[in-house]
């Protein structure tokens, strides 16, 4: 009696005309190393960017946030606030990271009453970015003029 052969679990290879012994040929390792290379490479270029928009978003939100609030600051402290039109190294209430410019014009100003005189803010950011914006009376909202990322 004549039993059938066992289908074998490597058939493709085995039609191909490898053996399971061979394993994989040199240039298929170094193809699939080239393609996790590859795709390395792109998701690692892709993390940093996430990261510097977010650190970028983060600052500006900060700097933001303090032009908003320097009307309450001027209220606690009981004495004026400017920000001045040139850029913000004239101001000691605002502190932006380094690298980053805010400049007003005309030249922002918060009464003791906490009454804020209006204008526009030009921020930029160490990569050039610039966000613009406008400063409403009384309260200082700052409404986005220009296209935020």
């Amino acid at each position: 009696m004549v039993y059938p052969r066992p289908v074998s679990i490597n058939f493709q290879r085995e039609i191909a005309g490898c053996t399971p012994e061979q394993g994989y040929s040199l240039l298929e390792i170094i193809i699939g190393l080239a393609i996790m290379a590859l795709v390395a490479t792109l998701s690692v270029t892709n993390g940093i960017r996430l990261v510097s928009s977010a650190e970028e978003r983060s600052a500006l939100q900060n700097i933001t946030g303090q032009i908003e609030s320097g009307r309450i600051r001027a209220l606690i402290e009981r004495k004026a606030l400017v920000l001045a039109a040139g850029n913000v190294e004239t101001s000691s209430w605002l502190a932006a990271p380094e690298g980053w410019s805010v400049v007003a014009d005309p030249e922002l100003v918060f009464s003791p009453a906490g009454i804020c005189s209006g204008g526009r803010v030009r921020i930029t950011s160490p990569r050039s970015a610039v966000y613009t914006f406008t400063a409403t009376k009384p309260n200082c909202k700052l409404i986005a003029t220009s296209d935020l990322k």
